[in-house]
């Protein structure tokens, strides 16, 4: 709540917000085995072949470059196949596990009581905003169902209630919601950059340089020590920089 306070409150840097209008930020969104567990909780594969689409766990379609003059798909370079190890290891090949998603939600769950954060029989109470109605019947409902199947059997002491949101018009899940950071879990959509996948990772970064960051989470211009390159570690930030238009970076940060 804090952070959020910092980014969109009244004087936030990237929207401001009258205090009236805060959004109560769910702790469980900030639990690392709890967001986990939506993830490895959805079945990409029968969702969307349940409704004539291609599933995937990529950031990027197959159609996405990272050497278009001699046709290398940036989902095929051994960089992205080690950066999504750990979210396919254990997978159906396309990050769904209903097992490790019940063990996240149980250890999310023990981690939230035991900080106190939750008692037990608490309800945990998550929205989805969509663009449409025809979003929520076609994904949100059949997404609600894979996290409350892996969630309500986990055998964790809490409850989940998850509630879908739509808006009078398709751009208000933008407007509304994304931009303003009133939302739990938004769906947007961006395309373009075919050519050039390494700008179109700039909605990553936390700094919102590119005026649509699609994850609040962690300082992206911090070096963490999760990003290892030439010799030593550097920021997200720095990196992106360095490889989208080059950079002066001091010890790993742009």
């Amino acid at each position: 709540q804090e952070e959020w306070i910092e980014l969109f409150g009244e004087e936030g840097t990237v929207a401001q917000t009258p205090e009236a209008d805060y959004w109560e930020c769910e702790p469980a969104m900030a639990n690392k085995n709890f967001v986990s567990g939506l993830s490895f909780a959805l079945d990409r594969k029968t969702l969307a072949e349940s409704i004539g689409f291609t599933p995937s766990a990529n950031y990027f379609g197959s159609g996405y470059m990272i050497d278009p003059e001699n046709g290398i798909a940036y989902n095929s370079t051994e960089a992205h196949k080690n950066a999504m190890k750990d979210m396919l290891e254990g997978t159906d090949g396309y990050g769904y596990s209903l097992e490790k998603a019940k063990a996240c939600f149980k250890k999310a769950c023990d981690e939230l009581i035991c900080a106190g954060t939750y008692q037990p029989g608490d309800t945990i109470e998550i929205e989805f905003a969509w663009q449409t109605q025809s979003d929520i019947e076609y994904f949100g409902d059949p997404l609600k169902d894979f996290i409350l199947d892996a969630f309500d059997n986990c055998g964790g002491a809490l409850k989940l209630k998850i509630k879908n949101w739509v808006g009078a018009k398709w751009e208000l899940v933008y407007y509304d919601k994304m931009m303003v950071g009133q939302f739990d879990i938004g769906f947007g959509s961006i395309e373009g950059n075919t050519y050039d996948p390494l700008n179109f990772l700039e909605v990553l970064k936390s700094d919102n340089s590119s005026q649509f960051t699609l994850n609040w989470g962690v300082d992206t211009n911090k070096v963490d020590g999760t990003l290892f390159y030439d010799g030593q570690y550097w920021s997200f930030d720095a990196l992106w920089a360095a490889a989208d238009r080059g950079t002066f970076a001091i010890d790993g940060q742009a």
